[in-house]
């Protein structure tokens, strides 16, 4: 026991009494041995220290673990002793306490589901655990299978993971695996092969990438088989082997009959003249593609109706196909050729001369209008010849005027002219035609030129030197040679002038 007095600032007196008690020595418990399953945790719970700040510190054996708290999680591979070291603390002396737990560990069943596997669609797969402890349970994902079996028969159609949880009598454990679904490429299932009324022979086939075949139903090894005689309805099997996965594809390919296709080809005209177009119509198939072809080849078109201009006599060939079923049929169509002709500018014929009309066509039909049905016409008349000459229904037209020259040319010359400006009769002229020179002079009553020319077409207006004429009567002379004779002619006269 130990006192203390004890006085205040002000003179007051007090007392305290100490009891001093030992600190016991610590103690150590690491609580019961135990057991775990392989692979999980197991708690361990130390005691003993006695002040606040003691201490706990582990170890193991086998050796390698090492801890500083009180409470421990372990999860040892191995039966292991765990030995705690416990303390009241760096302020004590007081010797350390020490205690040990064993952990047994119980060893897990020895199982391995594999690795993940591919399989194609319709196989199975056939899976047997190993350990054969212990209650099995058997789930998937997607969800659909469940199972107690040791032993377990896996077919999925899609891609499905699987997984296996065993329970003893102390420990669960659980694996898992996939299984890949792998689908062939024959679709569908079925196929309807259409051949058409009248073929006695056909054709059916398995698709392409493929790396082998088999036809149940003949025994043949090739994609495409040809059946004789097909019968409608009648089922043929093939197998195929996949190229990529080795993967069997079943197809079942069905006969159908069609009803044979009508092909019927118009033509909106069959006699053409060259340069005309013409329109070809086939008629409406159900399902029906066209294709156009010509004799001489050299024309192509897949449309139903067209409109053609052929150069020459051609036939042109119509196919139709509707789901493999297919028609024929053409259509002559031939082609005029246009007798073309031109007789020219109208002419000018002198005196006693003819002119051979000559189209230089060949042709089935010559009509003029004068009512001749020959090639030529001689022309020794004044007049309108046409000519229309045709072959089959082309038909081409013209014509030619003719004028042919009295043997002296006529004259039409005035006796009086008015050149006062009133638009009537103002001027002197004398008209003629198919001239090669001409020349005219006017004099008046003393013989003075009033007024010349060489151009036919000039004419004198009463005027000489820009100057208006006394009124009267003047002398013309009019020299000229005609084009259809080299005769030099002349005219003379007089005229009277008044304004």
């Amino acid at each position: 026991m130990y006192s203390v007095a004890m006085i205040s600032s002000i003179g007051c007196l007090d007392t305290a009494r100490f009891m001093l008690e030992p600190i016991p020595d610590p103690t150590a418990d690491a609580g019961p041995d135990t057991s775990v399953c392989l692979g999980f945790v197991v708690p361990l719970y130390a005691s003993g220290a006695i002040t606040p700040d003691g201490t706990y510190t582990w170890t193991s054996i086998p050796s390698g673990y090492i801890a500083n708290t009180a409470t421990i999680y372990v999860s040892p591979t191995v039966d292991t002793y765990y030995i705690v070291e416990v303390t009241n603390g760096p302020d004590c002396d007081a010797p350390p306490a020490f205690d040990t737990v064993l952990v047994k560990v119980i060893p897990s069943p020895v199982f391995d589901l594999g690795p993940d596997i591919t399989i194609c669609y319709g196989d199975s797969v056939i899976i047997t655990k190993s350990f054969s402890d212990g209650f099995d349970f058997w789930t998937s994902d997607p969800p659909g299978f469940i199972s107690n079996d040791s032993t377990v028969v896996l077919k999925p159609t899609v891609h499905t993971i699987y997984y296996l949880t065993i329970n003893t009598a102390t420990c669960t454990y659980s694996d898992y695996f996939a299984i890949d679904v792998v689908h062939g490429n024959m679709l569908p299932d079925t196929l309807k092969k259409n051949y058409c009324n009248g073929d006695t022979i056909t054709t059916i086939s398995a698709p392409s990438g493929y790396l082998s075949y088999y036809w149940v139903q003949t025994g043949e090894t090739s994609q495409s088989i040809t059946i004789t005689n097909p019968i409608p309805g009648g089922l043929f099997t093939v197998l195929g082997v996949n190229t990529t996965n080795g993967c069997k594809d079943t197809m079942l390919i069905s006969l159908n009959k069609l009803q044979a296709i009508r092909l019927y080809v118009t033509a909106s005209d069959s006699n053409l003249c060259k340069g005309e177009y013409v329109q070809l119509s086939a008629n409406t198939i159900d399902n029906a593609g066209y294709s156009w072809t010509s004799i001489p080849a050299g024309f192509t078109s897949a449309d139903q109706n067209i409109d053609v201009m052929p150069d020459s006599t051609i036939i042109y060939v119509c196919q139709a196909d509707s789901n493999g079923c297919k028609a024929k049929d053409s259509v002559f169509i031939k082609v005029n050729i246009v007798p073309y002709f031109h007789f020219g500018n109208d002419t000018t014929l002198c005196f006693g001369e003819k002119l051979l009309l000559d189209p230089k066509v060949n042709a089935e039909v010559y009509g003029w209008n004068n009512g001749y049905t020959d090639s030529t016409l001689i022309a020794d008349t004044s007049g309108l010849y046409s000519l229309t000459v045709s072959n089959s229904e082309c038909i081409v037209k013209d014509s030619i005027r003719i004028t042919i020259l009295p043997e002296d040319l006529p004259f039409n010359i005035p006796n009086v002219f008015t050149p006062n400006n009133d638009g009537h009769n103002d001027f002197f002229e004398i008209r003629l035609l198919n001239t090669e020179t001409f020349s005219m002079e006017i004099y008046d009553r003393w013989g003075k030129l009033m007024f010349r020319t060489e151009d036919p077409n000039k004419y004198w207006d009463g005027k000489n030197n820009g100057n208006n004429v006394s009124e009267g009567v003047y002398y013309y002379v009019a020299t000229y040679k005609s084009t259809c004779n080299n005769k030099l002619m002349k005219k003379q006269g007089t005229v009277s002038l008044y304004r």
